[in-house]
């Protein structure tokens, strides 16, 4: 089961004073999302419109994909996630 908090390790970087970034990347297919510790299916599950969110996405996020291009990137708004992941803690 996924974590619903932050990681130990960016609950450290965060007592140190180290800011967050706004804006981090899909994790590679094998890794897990650094700050949530979610896997990349679950994070596409809440970035992107689909029947499991109702096709109204709770987590923002943007792609930086040149026109006329296949491929792209797609970044998740930081807070946005972690603000929803509080939610749902708040919410059980």
């Amino acid at each position: 089961m996924p974590k619903l908090s932050p990681t130990p390790k960016a609950i450290a970087r965060a007592s140190r004073g180290e800011s967050i970034p706004e804006f981090v990347p899909l994790p590679s297919r094998t890794a897990l999302e650094f700050y949530s510790g979610l896997k990349r299916g679950k994070l596409n599950q809440l970035i992107l419109p689909c029947a499991a969110n109702g096709y109204r996405p709770p987590v923002k996020s943007i792609s930086l994909r040149s026109r006329g291009c296949l491929k792209g990137k797609r970044l998740i708004h930081l807070r946005s996630l972690l603000e929803y992941l509080t939610a749902q803690e708040v919410a059980q």
